[in-house]
């Protein structure tokens, strides 16, 4: 069984590849798992909201875990997203996620309807009561409508299947409290989930980050990891930058003139960079829309100035 001093370092939150019908691109995960393999990453996190797990249907959510549970090695820690709105639902996922089987789940509080502190506690008690397996929580208040507190987190983290979480409120204060709230345990694994943030966090004693980036540049953001690590702020700090470039890629498509982001925009920023590498198709669940060429004009831009794409002859 997974214990939370097993998983340290960049554990991509793996996108989903989608083929030219919508439909799960099984060559294309495949090669993703390959790259990132090769990139030195620590751990996989399935279905997360970078694979826009919310959008799949349980059978699609089952294919991606059969080919990425097949196309890796058992020695790779892989945690399994199963956040839904209600807990019966997440129960279900979990069911799912157990016949890998999976070394951990990963949950966001419940969703679309709120909950006050005390019910989400009762949420997570009784899924880590329910689950065979570890849990990690979610930290992801842009979509769940419910930012889990210190309090929250320091009395969560006290239950023995309980055993990380991936921290994306953007609160570098927060996962600054936690390290100091947590010194000198091993029981309890923090990740931050902020590519901007990723570093300073690590300086300061995070065990790593599970960052969409890290989909598209794996080898990049564990060596960033790598010098955080041992205290090498000097060559953190270099790395971090072309972190925070590449980090363009998320805000440099369909967000001027047409609307508020969107997934398509974002997320599909993101795939449409691994599509101009090779690795996947720039297509994301509908309604999302499709990026356009001179979308990826600007994405490759971006990618040849972080030196991930080669300058056209």
């Amino acid at each position: 069984m997974l214990r939370a001093s097993d998983l340290r370092g960049i554990v991509p939150p793996v996108v989903t590849p989608l083929d030219g019908d919508g439909e799960i691109d099984e060559r294309g995960l495949r090669r993703l798992a390959e790259y990132l393999i090769a990139g030195g990453v620590g751990g996989l996190f399935l279905l997360g909201s970078s694979a826009e797990a919310v959008s799949l249907l349980p059978a699609e959510r089952r294919r991606v875990c059969e080919i990425m549970f097949d196309a890796t090695s058992d020695s790779l820690p892989r945690l399994v997203g199963v956040s839904a709105p209600g807990f019966a639902e997440v129960l279900q996922n979990i069911e799912m996620v157990a016949d890998f089987p999976a070394d951990a789940i990963v949950c966001t509080p419940p969703f679309y309807f709120g909950y006050d502190h005390g019910e989400v506690l009762d949420f997570y008690y009784a899924l880590a009561e329910r689950s065979p397996i570890p849990l990690f929580l979610y930290n992801m208040p842009l979509r769940t409508r419910h930012e889990l507190t210190l309090e929250q987190l320091l009395r969560l983290a006290d239950h023995p299947k309980i055993i990380g979480l991936k921290d994306t409120s953007g609160s570098f204060q927060l996962m600054l409290e936690l390290i100091r709230g947590l010194e000198g345990r091993d029981d309890f694994a923090l990740f931050q989930g902020d590519e901007r943030l990723l570093t300073s966090s690590v300086l300061q004693g995070c065990h790593g980050g599970v960052v969409g980036l890290a989909n598209l540049a794996p080898r990049l953001c564990a060596d960033a990891y790598a010098a955080a690590a041992v205290g090498d702020r000097e060559a953190s700090w270099e790395l971090q930058g072309r972190i925070n470039e590449l980090f363009q890629v998320f805000f440099t498509v369909g967000t001027s003139g047409r609307g508020p982001v969107s997934v398509g925009n974002t997320i599909g920023g993101l795939k449409l960079a691994l599509e101009l590498l090779g690795l996947c198709s720039r297509r994301c669940r509908f309604p999302a829309k499709r990026l356009t060429d001179g979308d990826a004009d600007k994405i490759a831009a971006i990618l040849r100035s972080t030196g991930l794409l080669s300058s056209p002859e």
